[in-house]
């Protein structure tokens, strides 16, 4: 009875409020006409906070249908408003283009955010989304049926989670962590500084080498 499962799984301590807000049914064929329910999964395994709209780790949300609209009429609502947007772009922009890049356009945002409601609205038809934080057996009961409570808990804890910001800046710091199984390169040789010339005083000149 179900098209699909759309799943992502997420290692973070923070919570992800705008995760399971963008995850759509990409490469998921659905009949115009009749078009089965999908599934959204959520796990944040790493954040042990609660939901609060429903006070626990587990919420569970189904889309209600536009009243009166069809998939069909959203999917050609989506694809007209996208058609409009590039007409919009192809029209006012044309050889200009790159002196107007930076020049904010009102009416091109506007066009914007009616394709973007227009997508969600598509998307979101037919819907059903389950978001689980945490990994204890209370969440998860299968952990207990299979009597894996506690290995499980340990393969979470020898997992690297995700890098943070500070993490990232040091990562040159590292140079016996390659770019990949492959590569011949360290992180460290990512982004460095050399010297390429002298100054009249004598002094080098250092130019940055970040790709």
């Amino acid at each position: 009875m179900l098209s699909a499962a759309v799943v992502q799984v997420k290692f973070e301590n923070d919570a992800d409020g705008k995760a399971g807000a963008v995850l759509r049914p990409i490469g998921v064929p659905r009949d115009y006409s009749r078009p089965l329910p999908y599934l959204v999964l959520l796990l944040e395994l790493g954040n042990e906070s609660k939901h609060q709209e429903t006070n626990s780790k587990i919420k569970v949300k189904s889309q209600p249908d536009p009243a009166g609209a069809t998939f069909q009429t959203l999917t050609d609502n989506y694809l007209a408003a996208l058609k409009n947007l590039k007409d919009h772009r192809s029209k006012h922009l044309g050889a200009d283009r790159k002196r107007k890049r930076n020049a904010k356009d009102p009416m091109e945002e506007k066009m914007r955010n009616v394709v973007l409601e227009a997508r969600t609205e598509m998307d979101n038809f037919h819907q059903y989304t389950i978001s689980i934080r945490g990994a204890a057996p209370e969440v998860y009961g299968i952990l207990k049926e299979a009597n894996v409570v506690r290995e499980f808990a340990r393969l979470l804890s020898v997992t690297m989670p995700a890098p943070v910001a500070q993490d990232r800046k040091i990562e040159h710091m590292r140079p016996l962590e390659r770019l990949g199984d492959t590569s011949a390169h360290m992180d460290w040789m990512y982004e460095y500084l050399m010297p390429v010339e002298s100054t009249e005083d004598g002094k080098e000149e250092l130019m940055d080498l970040d790709p």
